[in-house]
Parts: C-alpha cells; sequence; structure tokens
C-alpha cells in the first residue's frame, strides 16, 4: 500500500510579519482547506542575526520593518 503525502502550513509567528490577525486567519484557512498538519518554530534565544533573516523575503513589509524590535510569539501558546 502507498503512503499517503501530507501537508502542512507554518504560522509566521515570528519576524516582521508576524501578527495575531494573521496567525488566526492562517489556522483557520489551513483547517478548512484540509491541510494535515500546522507547524511553529520556535527559538531558545533571539539574536540580531535572526532579524535580518526574516527580511530575506523581499517583501515590501518585511524590509520596512527591518528596522523595528524583533516580534515573537509564543509558539505553545499559538498551537492550544
Amino acid at each position: 500500500m502507498a503512503k499517503k503525502v501530507e501537508f502542512g502550513v507554518r504560522l509566521p509567528v515570528a519576524g516582521p510579519l508576524a501578527n495575531t490577525e494573521d496567525i488566526w486567519r492562517r489556522a483557520t484557512r489551513t483547517e478548512e482547506l484540509g491541510f494535515d498538519a500546522l507547524w511553529v518554530h520556535d527559538f531558545i534565544a533571539w539574536t540580531t542575526f535572526q532579524d535580518q533573516h526574516h527580511v530575506s523575503c523581499g517583501s515590501r513589509e518585511a524590509i520596512e520593518a527591518a528596522d523595528s524590535p524583533p516580534v515573537f510569539f509564543e509558539s505553545l501558546t499559538n498551537l492550544a
């Protein structure tokens, strides 16, 4: 029997594009669309290198927010 391919979505819980509205919207839409999994990521410590990493998406919002303090929503709370 062939194994089923599963797909999931990672929530935007960190970086300049993370906000509560987008987290909620993506989580509910992921469920509506029938995805198999919902993921978040977590960090023990936040470094200035990670601030720069999130700008790599190249979006206008990410570039404009690059000078702001890091935004991080706690992972277990988001999964709940």
